[in-house]
């Protein structure tokens, strides 16, 4: 059995490529535990950051 959590969308301006890129995502977690929920909730902020960082730096 898996657990989801979804990450609220967001706009992520892509890198450097010609013009501006934009990419709207929405990210679903597949979660070891229901427990995890909670851990997940409580730190969001740093996983949507984690996340914005990683794909802001992805070139189109």
């Amino acid at each position: 059995m898996s657990f989801m959590f979804s990450l609220d969308p967001f706009v992520v301006s892509l890198a450097y490529g010609e013009g501006k890129r934009l990419l709207k995502v929405t990210i679903p977690l597949e979660l070891s535990a229901p427990e995890v929920d909670a851990r997940i909730k409580g730190n969001s902020q740093v996983v949507n950051d984690s996340s914005l960082i990683l794909l802001s730096i992805k070139v189109f």
